[in-house]
């Protein structure tokens, strides 16, 4: 297949080439995603309780897991889906300066062969290849791990319905990426996510039994103090009867 661009003509080309990867750059993602996010949580909170929380409460209540599956969800785009650019000071006839976008049929690799590539990265190493395979398995693996945790009506099998349909809308966007769309990187994605939510099942259990446990107490030492508090009124009632009682009987006909 033919390899295909998109040019864009640029007065500065090489400065923004520079910018781009700097702005793109896992660091700078990171940063982006925390400032996003936090703008967001102090919108929602002061759209629900206003501003007094800010001084009250002390500040914004981050919901952890929601708070790294936001920035994990960042880095997979950078990973996988962000494509790439390119500066061409002189290249043939393109512009001296002029951005490419290196986005077009028949930029990737296309390997449908079951365990061909997983086999084929160890011609380069015993290294190469766990670092690549390893890698692989486990990029998907806290979507199937987060996903669960923030999202509550997310089941393993709803979980790995979408864990299927993201893999499979990456490897169709890098078919139009200068990357490689292959039937390996689906069969390990797919049991990264399994991977995933195979942790997560394992850590909800003593989780949850940890939180009923602490609410259990809270309940428990809550009737209590509403047990005492009801014997104390009662005995008080008795008391004030035996008193006009006692009152009553001393009294002069």
């Amino acid at each position: 297949m033919e390899t295909t661009y998109i040019e864009i003509p640029c007065a500065n080309a090489d400065i923004v080439n520079s910018l781009f990867h700097r702005i793109t750059s896992i660091p700078s993602l990171i940063l982006i995603t925390v400032f996003v996010y936090f703008i967001i949580v102090t919108i929602k909170l002061t759209y629900r309780k206003g501003l007094s929380f800010l001084v009250e409460d002390g500040g914004v209540i981050v919901h952890l897991p929601t708070f790294l599956f936001s920035i994990y969800l960042v880095i997979l785009f950078k990973i996988t889906v962000l494509p790439g650019v390119s500066w061409f000071p002189i290249s043939g006839t393109r512009l001296e300066n002029t951005l490419v976008i290196w986005f077009g049929v028949g930029l990737s690799t296309v390997n449908f062969i079951p365990l061909k590539s997983i086999m084929a990265v160890f011609d380069h190493g015993i290294l190469y290849g766990l670092y690549n395979n390893l890698g692989n398995l486990l990029m998907l693996s806290p979507f199937g791990f987060f996903l669960p945790m923030v999202f509550k009506k997310f089941n393993a099998r709803r979980t790995m319905i979408l864990g299927v349909f993201v893999t499979l809308f990456i490897e169709f966007l890098q078919f139009f990426e200068m990357r490689s769309v292959d039937i390996d990187d689906i069969f390990l994605n797919i049991i990264g996510v399994l991977i995933g939510y195979f942790l997560f099942f394992i850590l909800k259990k003593p989780f949850l039994e940890s939180q009923f446990s602490s609410s259990h107490i809270q309940h428990d030492s809550q009737s209590v103090s509403k047990l005492v508090a009801e014997t104390k009124q009662i005995c008080s009632c008795m008391a004030d009867n035996l008193h006009l009682c006692d009152a009553h009987c001393c009294s002069p006909l």
